[in-house]
């Protein structure tokens, strides 16, 4: 794998992380009315947050299926892993027939 295309994957996947943390209008309406309805309206909505998560993991699994899984190589979820690593799983070639 190209050194370019996993910083490139690296910083897509940190630029998304950024973008699920920011504050703004919408995420503070978000709270002020889930604490005014006693936390209720998470049942009633999807946050922001959990959107962007969503978006995190389908480019995850986007780029291991068009990039990483062909040349054996899988990138783990950060979510799986608290948010605190990108895990690499490393698969074996495959005995080619001589």
């Amino acid at each position: 794998i190209a050194r370019e295309t996993f910083t490139d994957t690296v910083n897509k996947i940190n630029e998304l992380f950024e973008r699920a943390e920011e504050l703004g209008c919408p995420t503070y309406t978000e709270g002020c009315l889930s604490c005014m309805t006693g936390y209720l309206l998470y049942f009633c909505i999807e946050t922001k947050y959990s959107k962007e998560m969503k978006q995190i993991s389908l480019f995850i699994q986007r780029q291991n299926d068009e990039i990483y899984h062909p040349r054996g190589v899988h990138i783990v979820e950060p979510m799986l892993r608290g948010l605190r690593c990108i895990e690499l799983v490393v698969y074996p070639a495959p005995n080619k027939p001589i």
